[in-house]
């Protein structure tokens, strides 16, 4: 299962994964995106590539994703959770029960989402607009002379991605990062 979470873009990541992922295997999209995970299974696909709310992650108390990709935070639904730090800790709990043996894909530009990588006891990528950000580029994205590279190794130019703005190179990344855990080729990834 590869969860996304975040304010904004978790609709546009959760697609674009399932279309890369689905160039390999069966990997439905669902959950917040309008499918229930529960749907997809009679088709017993690879992978579930599941949006999630920040309502749903409050409620969920056994998700345990191999890999979950938090996009970015923004105030919103702030009634609901009691406030900004309600909220995060509601879009944070989808990494409560993952492993050494899963993956968290983390928005190092957006100050609280990196922070939370302190508190991970599984393996930790990041993805940020500039290398310069990152601890160490291995098992990281970032875009430098206009490409997005994973690592060292240059993905794609971010003039080849169709979908315009820096959110959405971000989004892009996330899924980079999500594949190449995987081992989804570049072809494909592209």
């Amino acid at each position: 299962m590869v969860v996304v979470t975040g304010t904004n873009g978790k609709t546009t990541t959760t697609l674009l994964m399932s279309h890369i992922f689905s160039e390999k295997y069966i990997a439905p999209y669902c959950g917040n995106v309008g499918t229930s995970p529960f749907d997809c299974l009679n088709n017993n696909p690879d992978y579930l590539i599941v949006e999630a709310s920040s309502y749903q992650l409050n409620y969920s108390k056994e998700l345990a994703p191999k890999i979950a990709v938090f996009c970015n935070l923004t105030p919103d639904h702030l009634a609901w959770h009691g406030g900004i730090d309600g909220y995060f800790e509601a879009k944070a709990a989808i990494f409560k029960r993952m492993d050494k043996n899963s993956h968290a894909i983390l928005n190092l530009d957006d100050e609280r989402v990196k922070n939370l990588a302190e508190k991970l006891n599984c393996n930790t990528h990041f993805f940020a607009l500039e290398k310069s950000e990152l601890p160490c580029i291995e098992g990281n994205c970032y875009i430098e002379n206009n490409a997005i590279y994973y690592g060292a190794e240059k993905i794609i130019d971010t003039k080849d991605v169709p979908i315009v703005g820096n959110h959405n190179l971000q989004n892009v990344m996330g899924c980079i990062i999500a594949a190449k855990v995987e081992n989804i080729d570049n072809k494909t990834i592209v």
